[in-house]
């Protein structure tokens, strides 16, 4: 397969009782694990399928779905720029109905490289590299298992 970078922001509102770290932390986790392409990722713990589009709004479900989070204000899919090599994420273009839809071709999976989750009334609308939701630097780093 190939793995295509992409980058997914976020804006949601915490109910009152919510703790803002944990919270965020917990939406984060559910996105990587969504987009995951083993098991138990995926929509159904099989992981994410081969050249399964990848749908702004699925993104949006999956982070109502954590607990603490009283609304999601929206998401922002990005992927990398392959003009500049590579190195800057552009936003998906939004279809008709406003969505962003990143189809992908049979042999592909998403390699999900940032989240960024705040909490707003709109996601970030755009990401700089390397930069992850906590304001913290980091470098993806492929991690091989010991048990398959």
């Amino acid at each position: 397969c190939e793995y295509l970078p992409v980058a997914v922001s976020l804006a949601v509102g915490l109910r009152d009782d919510a703790p803002r770290d944990a919270t965020l932390a917990a939406v984060r986790a559910a996105i990587r694990r969504l987009l995951w392409p083993l098991a138990p990722g995926g929509f159904d713990g099989q992981g994410w399928g081969l050249g399964r589009t990848l749908a702004d709004r699925e993104l949006e479900v999956e982070a109502a779905r954590v607990a603490g989070v009283a609304t999601v204000a929206g998401v922002n899919l990005f992927v990398r720029d392959g003009a500049t090599g590579g190195s800057r994420w552009q936003p998906v273009g939004r279809n008709a109905n406003g969505a962003q839809l990143l189809a992908l071709a049979a042999w592909q999976l998403p390699e999900l490289m940032q989240v960024v989750v705040d909490i707003g009334n709109a996601p970030a609308a755009r990401i700089d590299a390397a930069i992850d939701g906590d304001g913290s630097t980091r470098v993806a780093v492929p991690v091989i298992t010991d048990l398959c």
